[in-house]
């Protein structure tokens, strides 16, 4: 049987402790940010490849962030040098990556608790060794300040990609319509008052 063992930079205990809202908060931010740049990712990417929005969805709208970028690399690279640049600045900088970094740990990893030092604690999916009877992953830690730089960097980082990557005005269209019922929705049914249990 494989045992998992943790491995961080530096050694450490770890207390059992909650997260303070403050952070949580941050992990919200974070996740939602994410979630636009992908979409904004989505978006460039059906430019580059000339596709219609609905194409795009069709074609690469379960693939993960990861391979949309690959994908979107490739068709920069296609449209030549100028193309590909854009793609570089905006789309493999240290900045997106450290947030797309942190959001990963923090939607992925097990929570694991405080630090010695104060830090919060994750389990990664990170496998970094696969011994006989052991697997060794990856923990991460992050100070209280990480969780909001990391929240104001994405949220910077929509309105920038937004901007530079030319999708500002599809992505306020698409926001400026209304929802459509479905045809498969369900009629909603009328809520009975609650009894009150004093």
């Amino acid at each position: 049987m494989a045992i998992i063992h943790d491995y961080a930079e530096e050694s450490t205990d770890i207390e059992v402790a909650d997260l303070p809202v403050e952070a949580l908060l941050c992990v919200g931010r974070i996740i939602r940010a994410v979630a636009e740049i992908e979409n904004i990712v989505t978006m460039y990417l059906s430019t580059l490849a000339k596709l219609s929005d609905g194409h795009a969805v069709i074609l690469f709208g379960r693939e993960g962030y990861a391979k949309k970028v690959e994908l979107a690399r490739k068709f920069a690279s296609a449209h030549g040098q100028e193309k590909l640049d854009e793609f570089k600045l905006h789309l493999e900088n240290d900045a997106i990556k450290n947030v797309i970094e942190m959001r990963n740990v923090l939607a992925h990893g097990s929570y694991l608790g405080r630090t010695g030092d104060g830090r919060w604690a994750f389990q990664t999916v990170r496998q970094l060794e696969l011994r006989s009877t052991e697997v060794v992953v990856e923990a991460i830690s992050f100070g209280d300040q990480d969780f909001e730089h990391c929240a104001a960097t994405s949220e910077e980082l929509v309105e920038i990609l937004e901007t530079e990557l030319r999708v500002k005005g599809a992505r306020q269209q698409r926001r400026s319509g209304a929802l459509g019922r479905h045809t498969k929705a369900r009629t909603p049914r009328k809520v009975k008052p609650s009894v009150p249990l004093a």
